[in-house]
């Protein structure tokens, strides 16, 4: 087994993401149509009214960006000669939180969504990280190192009343990270390793009734939860690779949604519930796959020769974001839900990444 490892940075991204390549034989799913969705909500800003932040070193080093959904207007909103990192939009788009080292460790900041209006809002002696607004936009979850173990805290959106949620007993096994919240706003899921290896938890918004969802003996990691807030997409080891799984909300109803000799990662729910669309290594490659979320219909909808991770629906369900390139070269492509289009939006010999959809 060869070991290849893309660190896309924790949010700083280190978005890690981490690529184990196997070796694999099996045969593979081609790519079908798209199944019509069943949304009956308010339609959402088409992909062309949306936004994208993502993170980029065309000048050097790591600054964040903003552009257009189709590629267009690319504008830099930070200049220094640090790193910025994991850009995260407030629900109303008017903001942007992100995590930069330009004063020594790696804090929170958050600026206007023109780039005007840099300030700090955390300040602490190790790493604060993993910035997320909640979804009315008044608070900011975050990990932070300063306590000597990775734990989650939470502020209000301009930093004050920097709340600890949860703690450990200290040192580097101890750590809470990805903390990823609902839906509604009530409750938080993490992975945590309090117990030995990592599994998923989840708690209310202020900390109270932390409760482990996983007990198996190989990891489990990555919460996402469905729109709709009732179930919670994850990554486990339990089976000997990294695979889907999906579970209730409670922890009920631990499903695998694919079985790949190979490694699965980064998955995503569409806005209507009904898919999830993840990356893949199943022929030597990564590539981009989506399957219905009761297990079925999984179509194989990129395939070239470079590395695809990270796909991030459009606000609509009609596009799919994602990154396409070789380890120190990769840029952000978008495709249509079926997987064709695909199309690049930024095109340079340098590192673009963390892009993230408005709204």
């Amino acid at each position: 087994m060869k070991l290849i490892k893309v660190f896309f940075l924790s949010i700083l991204g280190t978005v890690l993401v981490s690529v184990i390549a196997c070796s694999s034989g099996t045969s593979q799913p081609t790519p079908t149509s798209t199944p019509t969705s069943t949304k009956t909500t308010t339609a959402p800003p088409t992909a062309s009214e949306s936004k994208i932040a993502f993170a980029s070193n065309r000048d050097g080093d790591y600054e964040i960006y903003v552009m257009n959904a189709d590629g267009s207007n690319q504008t830099q909103l930070t200049s220094n000669p640090a790193v910025d990192r994991n850009p995260a939009w407030s629900p109303d788009g008017n903001k942007i939180v992100f995590v930069s080292n330009r004063d020594s460790d790696e804090e929170i900041y958050i600026m206007d969504s023109d780039g005007v209006n840099q300030i700090r809002l955390t300040s602490s002696h190790g790493w604060d990280r993993d910035p997320a607004f909640s979804p009315d936009g008044s608070k900011i979850l975050f990990c932070s190192f300063r306590n000597g173990c990775g734990e989650i805290y939470v502020m209000d959106a301009d930093g004050r009343n920097q709340t600890r949620l949860t703690f450990n007993t200290g040192g580097s096994p101890d750590l809470d990270t990805e903390p990823a919240w609902s839906p509604d706003g009530s409750k938080i899921a993490f992975t945590s390793t309090r117990d030995g290896d990592r599994e998923i938890y989840v708690m209310d918004a202020d900390g109270s009734n932390q409760t482990r969802l996983t007990f198996t003996a190989g990891i489990d990691e990555s919460p996402v939860w469905s729109p709709d807030g009732s179930k919670i997409a994850f990554i486990s080891w339990r089976s000997g690779s990294y695979d889907i799984y999906i579970m209730n909300s409670d922890g009920s109803n631990q499903t695998r949604l694919a079985e790949t000799p190979g490694e699965d990662r980064t998955p995503a729910w569409s806005p209507d519930g009904n898919r999830i669309t993840f990356a893949s290594y199943r022929e030597n490659n990564y590539d981009i796959y989506l399957i219905d979320a009761n297990g079925e219909n999984m179509r194989w909808i990129t395939n070239s020769t470079g590395i695809e991770l990270s796909p991030l629906w459009s606000p609509d369900d009609t596009k799919i974001l994602y990154l396409f390139g070789p380890e120190d070269n990769s840029d952000i492509y978008i495709m249509n839900s079926d997987g064709s289009n695909q199309t690049p939006l930024t095109y340079n010999p340098y590192m673009d990444a963390d892009p993230v959809w408005w709204p």
